[in-house]
């Protein structure tokens, strides 16, 4: 009987020793692995605490900071915050499933080009050695971004980043939304490829529909000046967008609904019997009250895409508002 205690004992703390030594050995696994992604980390980036769960096989990390390159033109500046970083990995392959990023802040630095500068002979942190040949899955859960004149707009979507080879790398998205106080953009079916080059990644080819919507015109500054005032409105842009070989070919289809204007007369006939103003023409411009559409097509490179785009939009709308008010007053001179 003494002797069956004495086994039983040993087998209890034989059991014991095996349980702390498992737990000291997965304590020091843990810690390696949490060293082991920290360290390949880029500098810029600065975590307060990260935790990894190898039941799950996904990692946490919690209030991060990007940072500016020390060799670049904001040294140290905080470029974004975000409350918290998830990931799925495959821990035998070494390779990532999924990234979320919640509660992401940009500021003004982070959308300033300059402050992503490098030093040439700088190493970059890429995602590409870690990244399975079906690519990673990137979702954003909220990202504010500052944008001038329309205040803080926050972004959320679901993609699919894929290397294909070394120098490019494509993103995949069935949707993304941009929302902020008074504009809405929706992206659908987009995709683009970008490739790395001396000067960092240069966009090489791009495919998306994208429809924008403004739910109040007078909002906008930039469309009033002193002879034309907007007061009232609501627009809604549809584009097809394609970029291939350093050409956009963008097709556009825009409606604009209520709109009210004002502003100086623009003839005066003599004696006063007729005054032409912005708010006595805009109804007659309309296609049917409270309605106006037209539509146009861009080409242009890259460099030259804002000028061209703008040209073409002024040239289609004059020409419309034209060709509409010529049907109502045929004795207008043009």
């Amino acid at each position: 009987m003494a002797r069956s205690h004495r086994i039983l004992r040993w087998l209890r703390w034989a059991f014991l020793v095996l349980a702390l030594a498992f737990a000291g050995l997965s304590i020091w696994f843990v810690l390696r692995i949490e060293r082991f992604i920290l360290a390949r980390l880029p500098r810029e980036v600065v975590v307060a605490n990260l935790s990894v769960s190898f039941l799950t096989s996904r990692f946490v990390l919690n209030d991060v900071q990007i940072l500016g390159r020390e060799a670049g033109a904001c040294p140290a500046k905080v470029l974004a915050t975000l409350r918290q970083i998830e990931g799925d990995f495959q821990l035998r392959q070494r390779l990532l499933k999924s990234i979320t990023l919640a509660d992401v802040r940009i500021t003004a630095e982070g959308l300033d080009r300059r402050c992503f500068s490098k030093d040439t002979n700088q190493s970059d942190f890429s995602l590409r050695q870690y990244t399975s040949a079906a690519g990673i899955i990137f979702e954003i859960r909220g990202a504010d971004i500052p944008l001038r004149e329309i205040g803080a707009a926050r972004l959320n979507t679901i993609a699919t980043l894929v290397y294909p080879d070394e120098k490019t790398v494509a993103i995949k998205a069935d949707r993304i939304t941009l929302a902020a106080k008074n504009l809405n953009v929706t992206g659908r079916n987009v995709s683009l490829a970008l490739e790395r080059n001396g000067n960092g990644l240069q966009l090489q080819n791009v495919s998306a529909n994208v429809t924008a919507r403004h739910s109040d015109l007078s909002k906008l500054p930039r469309l009033s000046s002193r002879k034309l005032v907007v007061r009232a409105g609501e627009a809604e842009l549809k584009l097809t967008a394609e970029l291939a070989r350093s050409q956009w070919s963008v097709f556009s289809a825009v409606e604009l609904k209520g709109v009210k204007v004002g502003g100086a007369p623009l003839y005066n006939m003599p004696m006063g019997l007729l005054q032409l103003s912005p708010e006595t023409l805009w109804p007659m411009a309309e296609d049917t009250p409270g309605l106006f559409e037209f539509s146009f097509k861009t080409l242009a490179t890259t460099e030259r895409l804002p000028a061209v785009y703008a040209a073409d939009f002024r040239i289609a709308l004059t020409n419309k508002v034209r060709k509409n008010l010529k049907k109502k007053i045929p004795v207008l001179p043009f």
